[in-house]
C-alpha cells in the first residue's frame, strides 16, 4: 500500500456487489461478521438495503477502497430499541490489518457523529480477545460500559466488552 491511496466512499446501491464480496471475504478471515444468512443475500437485496440506508439521516455505510477494491467498511445503524444510539461496526480485510484503516474509519465515524448524526451516542461491542481493537476504541474516547458474551460465527461464546462514545 506504500504509494497507493485509500479513498473513502459513502456506499450506495451501485456498491452492492462489492459490499457483498467484501463481507463474504471478511467472514472467511474473522469470526466477527455476525450477519445472519450472509451467503444467501443476493445483489438486488443488498442494493435495496444500501439505498434505504443512504436515505436515512441516522445511519451510515462508508467504504474504504484501494482502487476498486473495498478493503474496509464502517457501519453505523440506529438500535431498534434505543433510537438515540447508533451501533458502530468496523471491518477491515486481514491483508490490511495494522495499517491505519481502522483508525481512518473511526475518525470518520466520530466526525459524522459529531457533525451530522441525530444520535446521542455510539455503542459497540468488541471481543475481549481483540485487545488491539479495545485499545484503539479507548484511544478515541470510547468508554467500557459492561461485559457480555456473544456467539461468534463459529458458534462459540466469546467474552465481549460493551463500549460507548458520547459527544
Amino acid at each position: 500500500m506504500s504509494d497507493e491511496q485509500v479513498t473513502l466512499k459513502l456506499a450506495d446501491q451501485t456498491d452492492a456487489k462489492r459490499v457483498l464480496s467484501f463481507l463474504r471475504q471478511a467472514a472467511q478471515e474473522t469470526n466477527v461478521i455476525l450477519i445472519p444468512h450472509l451467503e444467501s443475500v443476493n445483489e438486488s437485496v443488498e442494493a435495496l438495503n444500501l439505498k434505504t440506508i443512504a436515505q436515512q439521516g441516522d445511519a451510515l455505510v462508508l467504504l474504504a477502497c484501494l482502487e476498486a477494491e473495498v478493503i474496509g467498511m464502517l457501519t453505523i445503524m440506529p438500535l431498534p430499541d434505543h433510537q438515540q444510539a447508533g451501533e458502530l461496526g468496523i471491518v477491515v480485510l486481514k491483508d490490511y490489518w495494522h495499517q491505519g484503516i481502522g483508525s481512518l474509519l473511526i475518525d470518520e465515524a466520530l466526525y459524522w457523529h459529531q457533525n451530522y448524526a441525530p444520535l446521542e451516542h455510539l455503542v459497540l461491542d468488541v471481543f475481549k480477545s481483540n485487545s488491539r481493537a479495545l485499545r484503539l476504541y479507548q484511544h478515541y474516547g470510547f468508554a467500557i460500559t459492561g461485559e457480555t458474551e456473544i456467539t461468534d460465527t463459529t458458534g462459540n461464546q466469546q467474552p465481549t466488552i460493551l463500549m460507548e462514545f458520547t459527544n
